[in-house]
């Protein structure tokens, strides 16, 4: 009876050698997915997320060639939330994957952190019409850093060329018309600032 349940159990483990190597591959996880998130940037944003597509049992390094690149959230798993700084550079986010066996090979994501110091928008003076006139020229200031852009915000009027700081204005409503000059830098966040054009044909002062 001892030797027949010797025998059973080297059957065993010659058949549980020759099953296990096909069916169980231990090996270092393969490279992650495209990193998913922002590639442009600016100094300063907060609350910026970048992640790959989980894989059981894998844990995931994140590192960053640049400066002021702070995980707030994550840490080791695939999806991380960071913070750049005042003073963070541009770089490449890499995220290593690994598990028991080993590391994968790295994905990588360039990054371009622009600078926060978007120009202060300067909408000029309030402009009150001549009566009769029902055009006018904008005086925003000129955007060193940014680019610009009139919108309407109440009232009535065509912005002529609505990029340009200095822009025409044709067509405007009576009373009061509210125009902005926003200056935006990519992601950064953007400078406005409003100025009133009254127009008084046919308004009745008391």
């Amino acid at each position: 009876m001892k030797s027949s349940c010797i025998f059973l159990f080297s059957i065993f483990l010659t058949i549980a050698a020759l099953l296990l190597p096909s069916s169980i591959s231990a090996q270092a996880p393969p490279q992650s997915s495209v990193i998913s998130g922002l590639s442009t940037i600016c100094q300063g944003n907060t609350g910026v997320t970048y992640s790959v597509t989980n894989e059981t049992g894998t844990t995931y390094l994140w590192t960053y060639s640049g400066n002021g690149f702070i995980k707030t959230a994550g840490d080791i798993s695939n999806s991380i939330t960071v913070r750049f700084s005042d003073i963070a550079t541009s770089g490449n986010l890499s995220v290593v994957p690994c598990n028991v066996c080993g590391n994968g090979p790295p994905r990588t994501l360039a990054l371009n952190v622009a600078p926060a110091n978007t120009t202060v928008s300067n909408a000029g003076t309030d402009i009150v019409n001549a009566c009769g006139v029902n055009s006018a020229t904008f005086s925003g200031n000129n955007p060193n850093v940014g680019s610009g852009l009139w919108t309407m915000i109440s009232g009535q009027g065509t912005i002529t060329s609505p990029t340009s700081p200095t822009s025409g204005l044709t067509g405007l409503g009576i009373g009061s018309n509210i125009f902005r000059w926003t200056i935006s830098n990519g992601t950064c966040l953007a400078s406005t600032d409003d100025v009133i054009i009254t127009d008084q044909r046919h308004l009745r002062f008391v």
